[in-house]
């Protein structure tokens, strides 16, 4: 599930479900602060490449790593 909260007025992201997932794959940082600036991490403990996870952000797109900010 994607929760990413109410930011400057833009608007949230409550419960979303994005679909089937692979196994042991977690949704861990999400950070959210206008359409330009967020990002979103998953990580596998199971997996030979996602354990260290990956992101997915406006400013970097996709990478290796977790994000720690909406730049990434």
């Amino acid at each position: 599930m994607l929760n990413v909260a109410t930011v400057n007025g833009e608007a949230a992201i409550a419960n979303r479900d994005l679909g089937k997932a692979s196994t042991n794959n977690v949704v861990g940082a999400q950070f959210f602060t206008s359409g330009t600036a967020w990002c979103v991490s998953l990580t596998n403990a199971q997996g030979d490449e996602a354990v260290s996870g990956y992101k997915y952000s406006a400013a970097g797109g996709l990478a290796k790593g977790v994000c720690t900010s909406a730049a990434g």
